[in-house]
């Protein structure tokens, strides 16, 4: 079922792009966490995705816009399913969409190579989500990527950028025991 539905809206993101409506675009979400981290249950797709005409490619791809609001840290949404899979495509602030859009990767899909956020990356954007299963989840990527001292320190770089310095640390410091010669890497020296 998510595979037909990934293919159906990956066509219709393909259309969209022949349209110049589509810049790039990428998963992100519980797929990309399953694929970099703990696998766990979803009843959606999720892509980030960069545009610069919003409610044209909602139209063009069968979805609704929804604008961020004030104090939303989202630029907006759009919601479409493909089959009875719901479907949103994440317009991310244009900072965070420098970052996560430098780091990505590709998996394979029936022969087609999809883009997906990089572990680094998905990891802030967890961070930047900041629910309570979207800290789970960055906790259970690095548990499964066993990121050297300089990736941690690279993303403690980029977390402070974005302000969200102690969510990482605090990330960090739920790692396994046998890690804890990479938090001291990354921790504040006095």
């Amino acid at each position: 079922m998510f595979e037909e539905a990934l293919i159906d809206i990956l066509l219709r993101l393909d259309a969209a792009r022949s349209q110049a409506l589509l810049d790039d675009c990428m998963l992100i979400g519980a797929l990309a966490v399953g694929t970099w981290g703990i696998p766990r249950s979803t009843d959606d797709i999720d892509f980030a995705a960069v545009t610069s005409d919003p409610a044209k490619l909602a139209q063009v791809i069968g979805g609704e816009y929804k604008v961020g609001g004030p104090g939303d840290p989202l630029r907006g949404v759009i919601h479409t399913s493909a089959g009875v899979v719901l479907v949103q495509l994440v317009l991310l602030p244009h900072r965070l969409n420098q970052i996560v859009f430098a780091d990505q990767g590709a998996i394979d899909l029936s022969g087609r190579k999809v883009p997906i956020v990089s572990w680094r990356s998905l990891v802030i954007l967890k961070l930047y989500a900041g629910a309570p299963q979207d800290q789970i989840d960055a906790k259970g990527i690095l548990d499964v990527q066993k990121p050297t001292v300089e990736d941690l320190q690279g993303l403690k770089q980029i977390a402070a950028s974005l302000g969200l310095k102690l969510d990482f640390e605090a990330i960090v410091g739920k790692l396994p025991p046998k890690m804890s010669e990479l938090k001291s890497g990354c921790k504040k020296r006095a």
